[in-house]
């Protein structure tokens, strides 16, 4: 199965100023952007390398605690059920039980449909795997 790297995401107390930080440091353009009730999103990109950020500024939140800047890291994948069997496999083996969820996502505003299984590893890090299912 075939999993590749999506995107690192972010916390943000001030929206634009991380998207001016992102395109003026680092060479990122806005590629889109999400609203929901609790909180919105930003999507940089770097079209040279490829390596892509999610920006997540949480309404009303002043401050992030340490450690809590990283929100997690994303994969897609071709199989999701392929990587929920993986990770239980690993559990029973390791006789661990992590914290994991699956849902599916659309995003009304682009129309797109994701099943997404996030985990966390042993040392606490949320780990999601996408596989898009329409859009």
């Amino acid at each position: 199965m075939r999993i590749r790297f999506d995107h690192i995401m972010m916390h943000t107390t001030d929206m634009q100023k991380s998207i001016d930080f992102l395109r003026e440091v680092v060479g990122m353009e806005l590629e889109n952007t999400d609203e929901y009730i609790d909180f919105r999103l930003a999507y940089m990109i770097n079209k040279e390398t490829n390596i892509k950020f999610e920006l997540r500024e949480v309404y009303g939140q002043e401050k992030q605690e340490n450690g809590a800047v990283i929100g997690h890291f994303a994969f897609y994948v071709d199989d999701v059920a392929q990587i929920i069997l993986r990770f239980e496999k690993y559990c029973k083996q390791n006789m661990i039980n992590l914290a994991n969820k699956f849902e599916e996502h659309v995003s009304e505003k682009h129309s797109k449909m994701y099943h997404i299984f996030t985990c966390f590893s042993p040392d606490g890090i949320e780990i999601s795997f996408l596989q898009k299912v329409r859009g």
